[in-house]
């Protein structure tokens, strides 16, 4: 499979938007899981996010170039009734939590009542379980984790940034989600500055291109 991210190298023609956000308690790994995602690198080294960062990159779905905002929202108390306005017209969600933090995933569905308070919108949202090569730390078992999803018809998916398990697999299915549940508007992708990351895996020839 080829996947091919764009996010600082001049790039011409139009393209869908969506807007997505990563969202969750501090140090859980949102920094290090759109990283991950869009430049294929990981850091040891904690990075405090002040309020939120946005990440651009471009990707193909369905033979159409999207332009996705990543919004990475700071998970301090403090500043969460600030980072509202940062997620309040996404069309997706990644709530993620520490899979090694039993806290953190308590905090999960005070983050979607949240989410839900204050976006109109009704994104996608999927909660995440960060960490998952940390096995021997483990505090969340993956089947109590699946099960509350469940309950709440969230789609429940296992990452680490650190190794990059499954970090491509859970973007690309929120993206795919929230495609398909939005109105098309369109940006000039002239305007935007872009790298290009192409990762070679087996099987398919279209990592980027979600269908």
């Amino acid at each position: 499979m080829t996947m091919t991210v764009m996010a600082a190298r001049h790039v011409t023609g139009r393209g869908r938007v969506l807007r997505v956000a990563v969202v969750g308690d501090k140090q859980v790994g949102k920094t290090s899981l759109v990283t991950r995602y869009s430049h294929d690198v990981f850091s040891p080294h904690y990075t405090y996010t002040q309020g939120g960062d946005l990440e651009n990159v471009v990707v193909t779905i369905n033979d159409k170039n999207v332009h996705v905002t990543i919004v990475d929202a700071a998970g301090h108390r403090y500043v969460r009734s600030l980072i509202k306005t940062l997620y309040r017209d996404v069309q997706g969600i990644l709530v993620v939590y520490d899979v090694t933090r039993r806290a953190t995933f308590d905090s999960v569905q005070e983050w979607i009542r949240q989410i839900e308070l204050v976006n109109t919108s009704s994104p996608v949202i999927f909660v995440v379980g960060n960490k998952q090569d940390l096995t021997s730390h483990r505090c969340v078992p993956e089947e109590e984790a699946q099960f509350h999803s469940e309950r709440h018809s969230v789609p429940y998916y296992e990452t680490s940034a650190r190794s990059g398990h499954n970090v491509t697999e859970t973007f690309s299915a929120l993206l795919r989600q929230a495609w398909q549940h939005t109105t098309p508007s369109y940006v000039a992708l002239d305007t935007i500055r872009l790298t290009t990351r192409i990762h070679e895996q087996e099987k398919d020839n279209s990592c980027c291109s979600i269908t």
